[in-house]
């Protein structure tokens, strides 16, 4: 039987988290999928921990390192399902995530992508829901994607739905960036296609200790993706909106490790009037009151979940 999506976990030495991973997909209540993993070259067991699952709609690929961008387009192209769902090798489902996800496409077949909400889980502690700027008690289309993803982003890559030749016709994931290689895939799509949100949990996201950004091709790659968008966003105020609160977090990073260049760079093409006052004021806060301030947060995060 023709599987009605197409499941795909890009898998890089996850080995303490693959099975969880994987039970929470043979878990789902829709059971009419298949199981695509792509090996991107684990050094350690995880693809021993795959096998060890007995179950005919699991594939397993394995490729030399490519990274996660690659790895996740090497699966759609393997997949024989109408509708790609994505899966990260250390991200859990709830049992009813597929099933949700086809409540949304049989709601609205023309959307070219279906978000379900999520959970964030934060370093195995706790988990708090995500805050989506959308008040909605039932899938809806949305009007702005980027107003949407005001907080958090309203697509998450382990809680979405895409139509395969809406993924083929778009270009896939940019395998030519280290790093928001999603993002540039969501804006996209946003810009593109239809977007529908359903409000209902699904996914848990295990948010590790946060990427510092801090090794130069990661930085480079994230200003990179920055100056794919800003033809759109200069007509686009929205986007580009919600592209200066990412440039304003990433600045704020460069700040705190000393960065002055990429400080610089990104604290040009921010439009202040997109920013907070109390956003405005950390960009204009000496780094060293900076550093106690964050600390100080830190310590206070640590404090909660101890």
């Amino acid at each position: 039987m023709q599987p009605f999506i197409s499941v795909i976990i890009p898998l890089y030495n996850k080995a303490p988290y693959i099975s969880e991973t994987v039970s929470s997909v043979l878990s789902q209540s829709l059971e009419n999928y298949e199981l695509i993993i792509i090996d991107d070259g684990s050094t350690d067991d995880s693809v021993e921990k795959v096998k060890q699952f007995n179950d005919d709609r699991i594939k397993i690929y394995q490729q030399n390192n490519k990274g996660v961008a690659a790895a996740r387009n090497k699966g759609v192209d393997l997949a024989k399902a109408e509708y790609i769902a994505f899966l990260d090798a250390d991200d859990y489902w709830d049992s009813t995530h597929l099933e949700t996800l086809k409540t949304s496409i049989t709601k609205f077949p023309d959307a070219g992508l279906f978000c379900n909400n999520y959970k964030i889980n934060y370093n195995g502690t706790f988990a708090t829901a995500s805050k989506i700027n959308v008040n909605t008690i039932k899938p809806i289309l949305i009007e702005d994607y980027f107003k949407a993803s005001k907080y958090d982003s309203l697509a998450w890559t382990s809680a979405v739905a895409i139509p395969k030749l809406v993924f083929l016709n778009i270009g896939g994931f940019n395998s030519d960036l280290k790093t928001g290689e999603d993002l540039d895939l969501w804006i996209r799509l946003a810009l593109n296609y239809k977007v529908v949100f359903n409000p209902k949990s699904t996914m848990i996201y295990n948010k590790h200790v946060e990427n510092s950004l801090s090794k130069n091709n990661l930085v480079e790659s994230r200003l990179h993706f920055f100056e794919l968008h800003k033809q759109n966003e200069s007509h686009n105020s929205s986007l580009k909106t919600y592209l200066d609160k990412k440039r304003y977090e990433m600045a704020l990073r460069a700040k705190l490790r000393d960065d002055d260049k990429t400080f610089t760079r990104l604290k040009q093409d921010i439009y202040i009037t997109n920013l907070n006052t109390m956003q405005k004021l950390a960009l204009n806060t000496p780094r060293i009151i900076l550093q106690l301030l964050y600390n100080i947060k830190q310590m206070g995060k640590n404090n909660s979940v101890s």
